[in-house]
């Protein structure tokens, strides 16, 4: 897996653009090969919620030493942790697998209400969500139904989350000549502020 163009992407992103820190979904990892990626992204710390079969889900988060990472929780949807900044301030990251299943996306809306109910710090939200915002975040295939669109757009209203666009491809998922963005970043106004 780690000899794979998806890894060879990674690490020309790492190369180029040198970031802090990476969140990565459906990795596919166990614990010992997330070690072997964060070593050779040249990350010091990681959180791995590990793939349980080997060919579905998994979660990364790595982070280079002169980053201040405090892990909250865990679990194989998520990884929430607290980033404090150079100059003290505190902020949330949470990054998030959701639910797969159509008749199952109600748990993920659900999970970031919870979520959201625990903690009042700027939050970011990033990942993969498995499903679309918008009628537009798709081309191809059959239309996705309103009410399970209206579905995810209540829950971030509900949380005061606002989705913060993206750079590229607009879409983040293929298939034949289905294309979906299905990974977002979304994040409070309290974070927008801390990071203009």
């Amino acid at each position: 897996l780690l000899g794979t163009p998806t890894v060879r992407s990674l690490l020309d992103i790492q190369r180029r653009h040198n970031p802090d820190a990476f969140f990565l979904s459906e990795t596919h990892l166990d614990e010992d090969r997330a070690e072997d990626l964060m070593r050779r992204m040249g990350m010091d710390y990681k959180i791995v919620a590990p793939c349980l079969d080997g060919r579905k889900g998994g979660l990364l988060l790595v982070w280079k030493k002169e980053v201040r990472i405090y892990s909250r929780t865990t679990t194989l949807d998520f990884i929430d942790v607290s980033v404090e900044n150079a100059n003290g301030d505190m902020w949330r990251l949470t990054g998030i697998y959701g639910e797969p299943n159509w008749n199952c996306k109600h748990r993920t809306y659900q999970l970031i209400r919870d979520l959201h109910a625990q903690s009042r710090l700027p939050w970011l939200v990033i990942g993969d969500f498995n499903e679309i915002l918008y009628s537009d975040d798709k081309e191809g295939g059959a239309p996705r139904n309103q009410s399970c669109l209206q579905a995810f757009q209540d829950a971030l209203t509900d949380c005061s989350l606002e989705d913060l666009g993206f750079n590229g491809d607009k879409f983040t998922w293929f298939r034949g000549g289905l294309r979906e963005r299905l990974d977002r970043a979304v994040s409070n106004e309290d974070w927008m502020l801390l990071h203009p």
